[in-house]
């Protein structure tokens, strides 16, 4: 019976051993080469997350603000409101906006956010939609407290993505660029509201305001059906369908290093 060399039988244990998830994804590479290929998914994360929940955030401040724009188109005078049951009904939005929150991030702690977040959006698109149906003070009280609770898993859940696909040093300026969506909404929105409602005031019957929260409640309806197809789940969760095999290791790999720096 021969006897194992045990050169041989080293060599095999070694090449028997798992290889470091780095060298796997970076073996041949220069440093450079690396750090180029990582900046590219950093790229192509921005494309798909940062884009798509800047646009998002747009039509979430323009739901939310509308009211403001309604009101000079006559809201408040069709449905007979005096001064503080106006401000009563913008300020009721942020007790259902604080009511969701804590539920809401429990939710999308254990959903895939690529799911629960677009159905938000089109809820609360809806929500806003049928605040062009309200004849009363009680009817806007209703949808606005609605509207609030609907809207609040978005923000804490865009935060939760972000922080979920960047390095810690890369979250600060993503979340900057998503925020930006409330300068540019703040900036048009007036715009887009005094063309909706001097253009469309009286057609079908309908005072200028109310076509205003149906275009722009239709509007992030839409919206919420395109988040199905642009919106990542969690990079744990699995392959993303938008990254390759190499890209989505990557991907984990990078938060892990910087998890453990």
């Amino acid at each position: 019976m021969s006897e194992v060399d045990p050169k041989t039988s080293s060599l095999h244990v070694e090449s028997s051993k798992p290889l470091d998830t780095e060298q796997i994804l970076f073996e041949g590479l220069s440093d450079e080469e690396t750090r180029l290929i990582e900046n590219k998914l950093v790229r192509k994360i921005d494309f798909h997350l940062i884009s798509a929940l800047f646009l998002l955030f747009i039509f979430n401040i323009l739901d939310r603000s509308n009211i403001a724009n309604a009101r000079l188109g006559g809201l408040q005078v069709d449905l007979n409101l005096s001064d503080t049951q106006y401000q009563t009904g913008v300020a009721i939005m942020f007790v259902g906006y604080l009511l969701g929150q804590v539920p809401s991030n429990i939710i999308l702690s254990r959903l895939k956010p690529s799911r629960y977040i677009p159905t938000t959006i089109f809820i609360w698109g809806g929500i806003s939609l049928c605040t062009a149906a309200t004849k009363n003070f009680a009817g806007l009280m209703c949808v606005r407290i609605f509207l609030g609770f609907v809207e609040s898993p978005f923000f804490s859940g865009a935060l939760l993505l972000i922080s979920s696909w960047y390095k810690p040093s890369e979250i600060a300026v993503r979340v900057a660029i998503v925020y930006c969506g409330n300068t540019v909404a703040n900036g048009f929105g007036g715009l887009l509201a005094a063309g909706i409602i001097t253009g469309l005031d009286g057609k079908g019957g309908l005072a200028g305001w109310r076509w205003l929260f149906m275009n722009e409640g239709a509007g992030t309806m839409v919206a919420g059906l395109v988040a199905v197809a642009l919106l990542p789940d969690f990079p744990s969760s699995g392959k993303q369908k938008w990254l390759t095999e190499q890209e989505q290791r990557l991907a984990e790999w990078r938060l892990t290093r910087a998890a453990n720096d």
